[in-house]
């Protein structure tokens, strides 16, 4: 599969060995966040830098989300 995300008026083609849908899903994501930081007139590799910081703080977020209901299901579990 292949995606292209457009980085400050450039065209990236990238290819991916993932299911189309999830591929097309990343690459929205992606694109969405270039997108809003482009906004704020930044450089394309401060753009790839702060969609990096974006989607590693949601990625730290889910990973405490997770590590709290696997607590609570383990708990529940052992009462």
């Amino acid at each position: 599969m292949r995606i292209t995300l457009n980085v400050a008026g450039e065209e990236y083609k990238l290819r991916c060995k993932l299911p189309d849908e999830k591929a097309l899903a990343i690459q929205g994501k992606v694109q969405s966040l270039l997108d809003a930081y482009s906004r704020r007139g930044l450089a394309p590799v401060q753009l790839a830098i702060m969609a990096a910081l974006h989607l590693a703080e949601e990625m730290v977020d889910l990973e405490r989300e997770y590590e709290q209901v696997l607590e609570f299901v383990t708990a529940k579990e052992n009462s």
